[in-house]
């Protein structure tokens, strides 16, 4: 379900068919077959660990943005396991002709996937500097999970804190909180 596609020809004729009112179209598109696939890997977490080498492969082949997009979103509940999808996703966030909604979805994952910190942190953290607030937002979160491992990135976190968004300054704070309890105190969080 996760490498469902849809042709630009099929979804032509599938609206012009649903345009007749004598036989009734159900029709489930490719992008709704991805999502309930994700949806799928979420609820089964840890226990779909096996399927982590398709899972890349299918995110590596790019079969279209909504695979890639929700593939990513496999990841998240797989944790250490899915470790293997690490160098894709770190691909793809170093790709700036990807999308805004690819690339936050690859830090997110990363974030949750919460393994190789010596190759995720600095990425992350130079994240935080990305164009893409949305990128942005999520680097900031993501960096919460590795906890005392990402002490490299006290001081963009620090520098956070006066951000205007309101949701990256909160993101700031629990993080720093789970990153360095006492670089926290220091900059005046509770």
């Amino acid at each position: 379900m996760l490498s469902a596609h849809d042709s630009g020809l099929k979804l032509k004729l599938v609206a012009l068919a649903q345009k007749q009112y004598l036989i009734k179209i159900n029709f489930d598109d490719a992008e709704h077959r991805n999502w309930k696939a994700m949806r799928g890997f979420c609820l089964l977490g840890t226990t779909a660990s096996n399927a982590v080498p398709a899972l890349v492969k299918i995110y590596n082949a790019r079969i279209s943005d909504s695979s890639q997009l929700r593939t990513a979103g496999s990841f998240l509940n797989l944790g250490p396991a899915a470790a293997m999808a690490i160098p894709s996703l770190l691909r793809t966030i170093a790709n700036t002709n990807a999308g805004g909604d690819l690339r936050s979805a690859a830090v997110n994952a990363l974030g949750h996937i919460h393994a190789e910190p010596e190759l995720v942190v600095p990425v992350l953290t130079k994240c935080l500097r990305d164009s893409d607030p949305t990128v942005r937002t999520e680097a900031t979160f993501s960096l919460l999970f590795f906890g005392g491992a990402a002490k490299s990135a006290v001081p963009e976190l620090v520098g956070l804190l006066k951000d205007k968004d309101l949701q990256i300054r909160e993101y700031a704070e629990q993080s720093l909180k789970a990153i360095d309890p006492e670089a926290a105190a220091k900059a005046g969080i509770k």
